[in-house]
C-alpha cells in the first residue's frame, strides 16, 4: 500500500515521535494525532486511465491488498493478483471527521464516508502543489509527483 498527502505525512511524523516506540498502535496514533495539525489539504490532480481527479484532497492510497499499518482495511475489496491497484481518494474533509472516522480504518466503514472514492486501475498519475508527502509500506520516500503502475506476471511466486 502506498499513501499519499495525510497518509504520507503520518508515516513521517510516526519516524518523528516514535522513538523508543518504533512499531505499534500507539506510535501510530501518536503519529496521526502529530500530523492531524500539521497537515494541510492541497489540490491535487489525479490522472487515471478512464479520466482525472481533481480537487482539494486530503489523502489517497493505492494497492493490491486490503491492509496496511498493523490492520487498517484501507483496500477491503482489493485481490491481489487481478492486475488492478485499489485507489482510495479522500476529498477535504475536518479534522473532527478525521478523528470520527479512525475505528472506520480498521473496520473499512470509512468507505462508506460521501467524502470517499474508490477506483480500480492499473495506473495512476499524481500531480499537486505543493508536493505531497508519499509513503509506501510505511516508508516515507519524501516529497513529488508520482507514477504508479501494475506491471503484470513480473513475479513469479512458487508454492507447495
Amino acid at each position: 500500500m502506498a499513501g499519499f498527502g495525510f497518509q504520507g505525512l503520518v508515516a513521517e511524523r510516526i519516524e518523528g515521535v516514535s522513538s523508543g516506540i518504533k512499531k505499534g498502535i500507539f506510535a501510530f496514533v501518536l503519529g496521526i494525532f502529530d500530523a492531524l495539525f500539521r497537515y494541510r489539504i492541497t489540490d491535487v490532480s489525479v490522472e487515471l486511465e478512464d479520466g482525472e481527479v481533481k480537487g482539494m484532497i486530503y489523502n489517497m492510497n493505492a494497492g493490491i491488498g486490503k491492509y496496511c499499518g498493523g490492520g487498517m482495511k484501507m483496500a477491503p475489496d482489493a485481490i491481489d493478483d487481478d492486475g488492478l491497484f485499489d485507489i482510495t481518494i479522500v476529498r477535504e474533509i475536518s479534522k473532527a471527521e478525521v478523528i470520527i472516522n479512525i475505528p472506520g480504518l480498521f473496520s473499512g466503514n470509512f468507505l462508506k464516508h460521501k467524502k470517499v472514492s474508490r477506483h480500480r486501475k492499473k495506473s495512476m498519475t499524481i500531480k499537486s502543489t505543493p508536493y505531497l508527502p508519499v509513503e509506501c509500506d510505511g516508508e516515507v520516500l519524501g516529497y513529488g509527483d508520482v507514477h504508479l503502475q501494475i506491471i503484470e506476471k513480473c513475479i513469479r511466486v512458487v508454492v507447495p
